[in-house]
């Protein structure tokens, strides 16, 4: 072969492999998109799932707590303050009766940077959703330890317990509730 010819059939030999090679980095990008996109919006739907049953939870519980502040409100109205104790529980009492909280999509979400492809404002939604579930777990492990260390023992504390529990379970509640509005269908949008 004639040394110009074998040095244009180099040149594009070269040619060929570089673009082969750039296709190959492309196909791998695309096929890593394409699974960070799959890896959230599956994040996207577990977190939705279990923010709605995080909700359902406060849901049960919240009607409960009302009921007994409202009960204890006419206890005290009726007879005074005086150890809780001493007289027989309002009808329906079972004690604090914590809703269970789940947080395990979340965590799991955060720890594998699923939640990268999600949008900042369903991110931030269901973050403020979290922190207010945390915050009702807080409010609930701080009665529990209350009771336990004693200081529930007169109507009027149990009151402020549950009214504590039932204004921290709204809050937690709308915010669950707000970040499951969200319109949902794919790592595009919020939940």
């Amino acid at each position: 072969m004639p040394e110009g010819r074998t040095g244009r059939m180099l040149l594009i030999e070269g040619a060929l492999i570089t673009f082969a090679v750039v296709i190959g980095f492309l196909v791998s990008d695309w096929g890593d998109n394409r699974q960070r996109l799959e890896r959230a919006e599956e994040a996207q739907e577990r977190i939705a799932a279990e923010l709605a049953v995080n909700r359902e939870e406060i849901g049960r519980t919240l009607p409960y707590w009302t009921e007994m502040m409202q009960r204890l409100d006419s206890v005290l109205a009726r007879e005074g303050d005086a150890s809780i104790w001493e007289r027989e529980v309002p009808p329906g009492w079972r004690g604090l009766s914590p809703p269970s909280i789940r947080r395990a999509s979340w965590i799991v979400a955060q720890s594998t940077g699923a939640l990268e492809r999600v949008p900042f404002g369903a991110v931030d939604e269901a973050a403020m959703a979290y922190e207010a579930l945390d915050d009702l777990d807080r409010v609930v492990n701080e009665a529990i330890g209350a009771l336990l260390d004693g200081q529930l023992e007169r109507v009027a504390e149990w009151r402020r317990a549950f009214a504590l529990l039932v204004d921290v379970g709204r809050g937690a509640e709308i915010m669950t509730t707000r970040a499951l509005n969200l319109p949902s269908g794919s790592a595009s949008v919020g939940y």
